[in-house]
């Protein structure tokens, strides 16, 4: 479950990952490692406009390479046009506010509700579809989502994680596409809303309600629902194979030709019975020596 974040902000005066103030001075200072040269590329950069008397950088939930002083905030080495020091609070995920507006990567976003904007607080290193909102619209990146299969109401939604979220018509399932513009938002429109959850979060793309269980395809495009009659026997062997008491699936579809009793997992993608091996596609090895 991600939390929601309506402003956080820490100042603090040791010595910064991204700052350097010497002799009255502020500078830039930012290293990063490339892995594929194995080198440290270096930046550095003066920031004549920065007051070094009273210059501290911001940290708060995830972000980087932020500072203000009384007169000025600043995003890496550029100032943020126009913002107020002394009402500039960072949500976490590259959005901050003030008292006038909202602001993602030093940018403002125009078009942002200042008094009903949340920041979704996701796990570090997710990369959500869905990752802010306001009461008119939903954001990934600083930018409206427009476009969506799926236009749930953006003062009712919640997440139940990156991928999965509700509102009070229903509930939704990101689409991973090829390209970033191809992402979606599906509607689930058999889900019962008041038991709708997600089992074996390890795995990722499995959920169920008191009617049927969901097992989602890796990009979220397609799913599979099975009756009632396999709720309760339904396993999760890893992120691809499942079985209940009826049939053994790939990804929500049925496999034929298996073992039930003997079918379990051989890793985290791939599975096995008594018969043969299934590998991180689906597919299905020649049957052992001695079975047809």
């Amino acid at each position: 479950m991600a939390a929601v974040w309506t402003g956080l902000v820490t100042a603090q005066t040791n010595e910064s990952s991204c700052y350097r103030v010497e002799d009255g001075l502020v500078s830039y200072h930012r290293e990063t490692f490339d892995p594929q040269f194995k080198r440290t590329h270096t930046v550095q950069r003066a920031i004549p406009e920065a007051d070094a008397k009273t210059f501290i950088e911001l940290k708060g939930p995830p972000f980087t390479c932020s500072a203000k002083d009384q007169n000025r905030v600043y995003w890496h080495s550029q100032v943020i046009a126009d913002a107020d020091p002394s009402s500039f609070v960072f949500f976490g995920g590259g959005y901050a506010k003030d008292k006038h507006r909202i602001y993602y990567r030093g940018a403002a976003l125009q078009k942002a509700d200042l008094a009903s904007f949340e920041w979704f607080n996701f796990d570090s290193g997710l990369d959500p579809l869905v990752d802010a909102k306001d009461n008119s619209n939903i954001y990934h990146k600083g930018a409206p989502l427009d476009g969506l299969t799926a236009r749930p109401s953006p003062a009712q939604l919640r997440p139940f994680d990156h991928n999965f979220f509700r509102d009070n018509a229903g509930v939704y399932r990101m689409h991973w596409g090829r390209q970033s513009r191809d992402n979606d938002l599906l509607p689930l429109p058999e889900a019962d809303l008041s038991t709708f959850r997600l089992i074996g979060r390890e795995h990722g793309s499995f959920a169920r309600d008191r009617k049927r269980v969901y097992v989602f395809s890796p990009n979220g495009r397609r799913f599979r629902m099975l009756e009632p009659a396999e709720i309760n026997s339904f396993t999760i062997l890893n992120m691809n194979y499942a079985k209940a008491s009826r049939n053994a699936y790939f990804q929500g579809e049925p496999l034929a030709g298996i073992d039930l009793a003997t079918f379990e997992a051989d890793g985290p993608r791939k599975a096995k019975d008594k018969h043969r091996s299934y590998d991180a596609r689906g597919k299905a090895s020649a049957p052992s020596a001695g079975h047809k």
